[in-house]
């Protein structure tokens, strides 16, 4: 979310907490639970799916995405 994209990542540590996962409607990224190549490749998977199908969800996706990076970033600088 850093880099203003949407992240597809392994639910462990801090990325379970950082990473609301993509359920059609909202969330802010594409996650898998366990440490597999098949799972991570589903992820792959629904979020190419989402990408070139429905490009208007991939969009409201983004914006979600870019407003909790800027909340973070926020927050980040509260923490220093």
């Amino acid at each position: 979310m850093r880099y203003a994209t949407i992240p597809i990542v392994h639910r462990v540590g801090g990325l379970r907490d950082t990473v609301e996962p993509f359920d059609g409607k909202t969330g802010t990224g594409f996650t898998f639970e366990s440490f597999d190549a098949y799972d991570m490749l589903d992820a792959v998977y629904r979020a190419t799916y989402c990408y070139y199908q429905e490009r208007h969800i991939w969009n409201k996706n983004y914006e979600e995405c870019n407003s909790t990076r800027c909340k973070l970033e926020k927050n980040q600088h509260y923490n220093i």
